[in-house]
């Protein structure tokens, strides 16, 4: 009964079938009569809950299969192996090798993820849905929140511009996108791969109340953080211009206080470097090298605009201005200027850019229409000029034409909004009763009725007939947003980027 309390020696704690682990007690449960000699039995019982003795040879065994003494040459080794339980788990196993196990794996684990991140190529972009809703990873292109000059507004590194030789067949535009909600269009326009894209205006809402307009700020960061944005930019020729909320001011004009830190906001943000003084308006031709030229011109119909009248409805809150017409301006004397120097040169083809439209005779929204005497001015400027504008603002989509002298015929097409298009039923000017065409405005100049999914426009230019496609799209899929990646099944179930409507032309 000696050997019932022998401790292993360290040295052959593993060796001796004699010795034990533990205290006598937790050794001698279920011996019979004390005995320190366990059956062949009793050891498979043990073995089979608890694991087994593997035997390791470090030599042959003797040729009658006798067990050598400790100090024999043919000793063999005898080590513990884990195995699994009968119901297959290891809850049985010792303590020590499941914290031994779990670790190791943890560790195995953040090596290959270290791995990844040190040697695999980050993506571009990335499709798909995302926590923020939109399709991309959201640890994807973390280069994107930075700021480099100290301003608060994170950096973008979009796609350069394409050089002024390079001749554009495809351009896409769109306005009104709110930072606080998904935006899956980035996605419909990696995959449509346009030349350009034009942003119109309230490209964020960051109405201002402060003197810091620090509101405005944020509304840049959250639209830099949105996955989908961070996996377009390099892929992404944008060029942008300014609409009211991201004036910082629901119907801006020129009395906005918040308009010069608004404009810095924005120039920030894009990387423009060469704005005017006045504004944020630009001009570029592009194909000068193959002779097809097309034109690209972005107004600013804000900063220098002169009071709208009000009408004192809710519904359609202003009229045309009446006896101070003549006073009231909507570009300002220098952009005037330049807008007439600019369309002195050469261009096949234009594409004039206005935050807010110009044709529309039917509403009392903000339009060109409550400057009447503007209008003309810019009508008479757009005479024989080969001129397609494209606007925003109004929340839904639609299209318009109006003749001018001389046979001519001037055509615009609204495209909004990328994000929260106002469907019929939520449309203020609608009750049950009617008809979506007898819900829209009352407006003879326009094409059909309103666009009333999120949208954005497309413009296909064909040179060689010298024609153009004007298209409305869906901004995302009416199956909610899915993989656009043409590898994925998902894509099988998505309509985002297919044509609403559309126009062609000849020019």
């Amino acid at each position: 009964m000696e050997s019932q309390g022998k401790e292993c020696p360290k040295h052959n704690a593993l060796e001796s079938p004699r010795c034990f682990h533990g205290t006598p007690a937790s050794r001698t449960d279920g011996l019979e009569n004390g005995s320190s000699e366990r059956s062949p039995t009793d050891r498979r019982q043990e073995d089979a809950s608890i694991g087994h003795y593997e035997t390791e040879g470090l030599g042959e065994p003797s040729s009658t299969g006798a067990r050598q003494g400790l100090g024999g040459r043919h000793r063999r080794k005898r080590r513990y192996v884990p195995i699994a339980t009968n119901d297959g788990t290891w809850s049985s196993a010792p303590l020590c090798m499941k914290i031994l196990t779990v670790v190791t794996i943890a560790l195995a684990v953040d090596v290959v993820i270290l791995m990844v991140y040190i040697f695999e190529a980050k993506p571009l972009h990335t499709y798909g849905v995302s926590e923020h809703g939109d399709g991309a990873n959201s640890t994807t292109n973390a280069w994107t929140i930075t700021d480099t000059d100290n301003s608060g507004i994170p950096f973008i590194p979009w796609k350069a511009l394409p050089p002024t030789e390079q001749t554009l067949t495809r351009i896409a535009f769109g306005s009104c996108a709110s930072q606080h909600m998904p935006q899956p269009y980035w996605d419909v326009l990696v995959s449509y791969q346009p030349d350009i894209t034009l942003l119109m205006g309230d490209n964020v809402y960051g109405d201002c109340d402060e003197d810091t307009c620090a509101v405005l700020q944020q509304a840049y960061r959250d639209f830099a953080t949105h996955p989908s944005v961070q996996g377009a930019a390099r892929q992404l020729s944008v060029w942008a211009t300014l609409d009211d909320h991201d004036y910082g001011a629901n119907d801006a004009d020129a009395n906005n206080v918040h308009k010069d830190l608004a404009r810095q906001l924005f120039a920030d943000f894009f990387q423009y470097h060469d704005l005017p003084p006045d504004g944020v308006y630009q001009a570029k031709v592009w194909g000068l090298q193959d002779g097809r030229r097309l034109q690209l011109i972005l107004l600013d119909t804000r900063y220098s605009r002169g009071l709208f009248e009000q009408s004192h409805e809710e519904i359609a809150p202003y009229r045309p201005s009446g006896a101070n017409a003549s006073e009231q301006v909507m570009l300002g004397a220098r952009q005037w200027q330049w807008l007439e120097e600019t369309l002195a040169q050469p261009a096949d083809l234009r594409l004039l850019v206005s935050s807010i439209q110009v044709l529309n005779d039917g509403t009392g929204e903000e339009a060109w229409r409550q400057l009447p005497l503007e209008r003309q001015r810019l009508y008479e400027l757009l005479q024989n000029k080969s001129t397609v504008i494209l606007s925003g603002d109004r929340h839904v989509g639609g299209f318009y034409e109006t003749p001018l002298m001389y046979g001519d015929v001037l055509r615009e097409v609204t495209a909004s909004s990328w994000t929260h298009t106002v469907a019929l039923e939520g449309d203020r000017n609608c009750v049950d009763t009617l008809t979506a065409l007898e819900c829209d405005e009352s407006d003879p100049r326009r094409v059909g009725s309103f666009v009333r999914e999120n949208n954005f426009g497309t413009i296909e230019i064909d040179w060689e007939s010298r024609s153009f496609t004007v298209s409305l799209r869906r901004a995302e899929s009416t199956n909610g947003i899915v993989y656009l990646d043409p590898t994925r099944h998902h894509n099988k179930t998505s309509d985002a980027g297919t044509i609403l409507s559309s126009q062609v032309h000849s020019f």
